[in-house]
């Protein structure tokens, strides 16, 4: 039974080195991030109490949750598929379409979550190379340029959020 779990949990093995690295890479990441998401997410919803969150606060988790899952999800199919170069691509272009959605759902610019985009960038370049870090760092820089014209304009507005709630939907 040990053996089935460390199997589904080891990234696949490659004849490439450069595969077996991004591959290694990928995995760490993806299965990182979902860890530290769910304990985030319950710390959150047990430090504010079941009682105490309302439906727009479980909706807004669960909105962050599923983006960030489906994010793990295709890598991890794409990874187990052979598909390395893709899954890289496509993990770090959903997790930053998932800040993107973050940010703009909380205020833009002066969104707790903004700050998100670097670790994106950070992702992307250690996963797809200089191309990919310098294309998602440039589409940032477009995103926070068109959320900070649309706060200035009214359009986006800042939302400020309780103790709890701001533990709940990390």
């Amino acid at each position: 039974m040990m053996t089935r779990i460390k199997q589904w949990l080891a990234p696949p093995v490659f004849d490439n080195q450069k595969d077996n690295r991004t591959a290694y890479l990928l995995n760490v990441i993806s299965f990182s991030y979902v860890i530290v998401l769910s304990i985030v997410a319950t710390i959150g919803v047990l430090q504010g109490g079941i009682a105490n969150i309302g439906n727009e606060i479980y909706i807004d988790l669960a909105s962050r949750i599923l983006l960030f899952s489906l994010s793990f999800i295709v890598a991890q199919s794409l990874m187990r598929q052979g598909k390395i170069k893709e899954a890289a691509y496509a993990y770090a272009i959903l997790l930053w379409a998932a800040f993107v959605w973050d940010t703009w759902s909380h205020g833009g610019v002066e969104a707790a979550s903004f700050s998100s985009f670097l670790l994106a960038i950070i992702i992307a370049g250690l996963l797809v190379g200089t191309r990919g870090t310098v294309i998602l760092a440039g589409l940032s820089i477009l995103v926070g340029f068109v959320e900070l014209i649309m706060q200035n304009q009214g359009v986006l507005v800042y939302q400020e959020i309780t103790t709890t709630e701001r533990f709940a939907v990390i």
